[in-house]
């Protein structure tokens, strides 16, 4: 398998798809070739996520981390503006 790591030796990405010797083109400091498999995902806890790491032994282990705060586009904030401001409209017009 095919391991790219990045910071602390999270995985960023991974192949099994390719051969050793075909994958022997992508190989620098950061990507490495080893003859393993992918352990089990584990499930979800509240407010943090599994997240595959290469340890120092070059195994593949999941280490939680805090899950990520939700981005945002342009477009979903307008909306949920105008949702806002549609909802202020009714209430005022109930009242």
């Amino acid at each position: 398998m095919l391991i790219h790591t990045g910071e602390n030796g999270w995985v960023e990405w991974y192949n099994n798809v390719l051969t050793q010797e075909a994958a022997a083109a992508y190989l620098d400091e950061n990507t490495v070739w080893l003859d393993i498999s992918l352990p089990a995902i584990p499930p979800h806890k509240d407010g943090f996520v599994p997240r595959l790491r290469l340890t120092e032994e070059k195994t593949l282990t999941y280490d939680y981390e805090p899950e990520p705060e939700p981005v945002y586009s342009d477009l979903q904030i307008l909306m949920q503006g105008l949702a806002d401001l549609e909802l202020l409209i009714l209430e005022g017009g109930a009242s």
